[in-house]
C-alpha cells in the first residue's frame, strides 16, 4: 500500500495516495485478489478537481524509482493514457459492478497489448450474450473459472474470481501508466 504522500507545486498541496484504484474492489477482496500486495506507480489527488480544466492536462502523482512528482498527461502527447486515466476517472463512484468493469478493462485494453485471458474472458462474458461467445479460449477460460460462460455475482466464488480479474486489470493498468510517464 502506498503512504499518503504531500506534494507542493503546481497542484494546491494536496495528499497523493492509491484509494482511488483501492475503492474500485471491496475490502474484502483486496487480499485474495493481488491488489494489497501491488505498489501503485500511479496516485490520485485526495480531491476531485484533478480532472477539472482536463483541456490543459490530467495532473496526477507518479511515484517512480527517483520519488514521487506531479505529472501533467497532455491529450495530444499522449492520447491513450489521457483517455484511460479519464476513464479510470469516470469509474469513482459508478455502483454498477459490471459497468466498472468494463471501463476499466477499456482503459486497460487501451495500455497494455498483451491482455490477460481470464480477464479477457469476464470482459467478453459481461459484453455479449452467452450464444454469442464463439472463441474457444474465451469460453474454455469462463467454464474453468465459472462453470459456465455466464457470470453470477450473487455468488461469493464468482465474486471472488470477478474480483482477481478487476485486480489484474488494475495493476497491469497502473503499470502501463506509471511506465509510460515515469
Amino acid at each position: 500500500m502506498v503512504p499518503n504522500i504531500k506534494i507542493p507545486g503546481s497542484l494546491p498541496v494536496c495528499e497523493l495516495n492509491a484509494w482511488h484504484w483501492q475503492r474500485l474492489i471491496p475490502m474484502k477482496f483486496h487480499s485474495s485478489s493481488g491488489l494489497r500486495q501491488h505498489s501503485f506507480g500511479v496516485l490520485f489527488p485526495n480531491w476531485r478537481p484533478w480532472l477539472s480544466g482536463a483541456t490543459a492536462g490530467l495532473r496526477v502523482g507518479i511515484s517512480c524509482k527517483h520519488g514521487t512528482r506531479v505529472a501533467t498527461v497532455d491529450q495530444t502527447r499522449e492520447p491513450s493514457v489521457y483517455a484511460a486515466i479519464l476513464m479510470i476517472g469516470s469509474v469513482d463512484g459508478e455502483t454498477v459492478r459490471e459497468q466498472r468493469y468494463l471501463t476499466l478493462y477499456s482503459a486497460y485494453e487501451s495500455l497494455v497489448p498483451n491482455r490477460d485471458l481470464d480477464a479477457t474472458a469476464i470482459r467478453h462474458s459481461l459484453a455479449h450474450p452467452p450464444d454469442a461467445l464463439r472463441d474457444p479460449q474465451i469460453v474454455r477460460s469462463l467454464k474453468q473459472r465459472f462453470g459456465n460462460v455466464r457470470i453470477n455475482l450473487r455468488d461469493y466464488k464468482h465474486q471472488k474470481e470477478f474480483y482477481r480479474c478487476m485486480a489484474t486489470v488494475i495493476c497491469a493498468t497502473d503499470r502501463a501508466i506509471a511506465s509510460a510517464l515515469c
